[in-house]
């Protein structure tokens, strides 16, 4: 329930002009000296502003709140990811970040989350090397494990490709555009993370 209420100069007293229980309308006639009246009709949205949190998953992605649109900020410089604008961002170095989450109408931005664990093998047993690096075209992997899944991801947090490797595969990146991946390799042991830069 709400109501909006005014100073009535003329009786000294407040006066009660809209009284409704939703947020949508309300109205009320208003009666002049001469006894003539006019209905009036406020039209009310209240728009509820969105809570942006960023919580960091522990695989170099950081993961938004629930909202329409997202935009990714480098606390460390205070300006926007360029084309980081999905709802899991995948870091490329260490820093700190934070997003601005919108429902459409409204905006927060949360808190910045540090990440200080890129390029070290999180939680895994195993020697993983991925060479060379920087690479022109192929990237050989080589491992303890007898296996791994990898996952190539662009640095707008886009995953480009999921794959399975044995050691010493290699790993084609000729078509790929010039530029710097995340290789998320996960095997029975846990999960490392590297970056490889594409010439």
């Amino acid at each position: 329930l709400y109501n909006i209420s005014c100073y009535d100069k003329k009786t000294n007293k407040l006066k009660t002009l809209f009284i409704g229980t939703s947020n949508n309308t309300a109205t009320f006639v208003l009666t002049n000296a001469a006894g003539c009246d006019s209905l009036v009709t406020l039209d009310l949205t209240i728009n509820v502003s969105p809570t942006a949190v960023a919580t960091d998953n522990g695989d170099a992605t950081i993961t938004a709140s629930t909202g329409t649109t997202y935009e990714w900020i480098d606390c460390g410089t205070g300006l926007a990811i360029a084309g980081a604008t999905s709802q899991t961002y995948t870091v490329t170095a260490n820093g700190s970040y934070s997003v601005v989450v919108s429902n459409g109408t409204c905006t927060d931005t949360s808190d910045c989350v540090v990440i200080d664990y890129m390029n070290v093998s999180e939680m895994s047993l195993d020697v993983i090397s991925l060479y060379p690096n920087p690479t022109r075209d192929n990237v050989t992997v080589t491992m303890s494990s007898a296996s791994a899944s990898i996952e190539i991801i662009d640095a707008q947090g886009k995953l480009l490709r999921a794959t399975q490797v044995v050691n010493g595969d290699k790993i084609d990146l000729s078509t790929y555009e010039t530029g710097m991946y995340i290789f998320r390799v996960k095997t029975e042991n846990g999960t490392s993370i590297f970056r490889v830069s594409k010439n």
